[in-house]
């Protein structure tokens, strides 16, 4: 990220802070609890220390990859969130696109033994890094699959339906309009879908707004790092800028 990009975060995510923090001026009871009991939590959870030792494990800290300094992709915030998310919401199945290296994987199949964790990935190196931490950590509840993104989803069966599809970022812009012309079919009622990076790029901007405009969507909230879409049949469509 460039110092133009960066300044441009930082002061977006400041301005959010003062106007939109801690669910001020939200009516929606079910939003307004999603904020603040979820979102804004900060009270740790047991498994939390597990999570961060992975995450060290997948990435550590201070780790050089051709003389480059590597960082842990995914701040430890948003790795609890996804957690805080699924113990919240308990789907009994989670689709993850794009797999980011592992440890959101972790934080999704970790909070509700009953939840089924099916992911795949377009990066190999990617995918092998989870393959290996889901081997170590004897995590039952994920499946793998080391197809073609894309084609699999093509050729997806119309009874395939998820509770949660969580989409990490990707380089190639036309997994985007695969995803998108599935998304509708695969998603149960009253289920949620998260998009990370909503503001990294135009097509991943582009891909979240047209996702907010589908029917099916009813809450569609905005957090700067990612963006979350849920499916009720009981709301009234709303749009919501979240502090995160």
């Amino acid at each position: 990220m460039n110092a133009k990009k960066r300044i441009k975060k930082i002061l977006t995510k400041g301005a959010r802070k003062v106007k939109y923090r801690k669910g001020f001026g939200i009516h929606s009871p079910f939003v307004f609890s999603l904020i603040t009991q979820v979102i804004d939590e900060k009270l740790p959870y047991y498994d939390y220390r597990k999570l961060k030792d992975i995450r060290e494990r997948l990435t550590p800290p201070r780790s050089i990859k051709n003389g480059r300094l590597l960082k842990n992709s995914v701040p430890l915030k948003l790795v609890y969130l996804y957690y805080r998310l699924v113990n919240r919401f308990l789907p009994n199945e989670i689709l993850e696109l794009n797999n980011d290296g592992g440890i959101i994987t972790m934080a999704l199949a970790m909070p509700f033994s009953k939840a089924h964790v099916t992911t795949l990935g377009v990066d190999d190196i990617k995918l092998e890094r989870v393959h290996g931490i889901v081997e170590q950590e004897k995590q039952i509840n994920v499946t793998i699959l080391d197809d073609d993104q894309n084609k699999w989803l093509s050729s997806l069966p119309d009874n395939y339906k998820a509770d949660m599809v969580v989409i990490h970022k990707s380089d190639n812009e036309e997994n985007y309009s695969v995803i998108l012309s599935k998304i509708s079919s695969i998603v149960n009622p009253n289920g949620i879908i998260v998009v990370a990076g909503i503001n990294s790029n135009a097509y991943i901007r582009k891909f979240w707004t047209q996702l907010t405009l589908h029917e099916e969507v009813k809450i569609s909230l905005d957090l700067y790092e990612l963006g979350i879409a849920i499916y009720h049949e009981m709301l009234y469509k709303q749009h919501f800028i979240v502090s995160f």
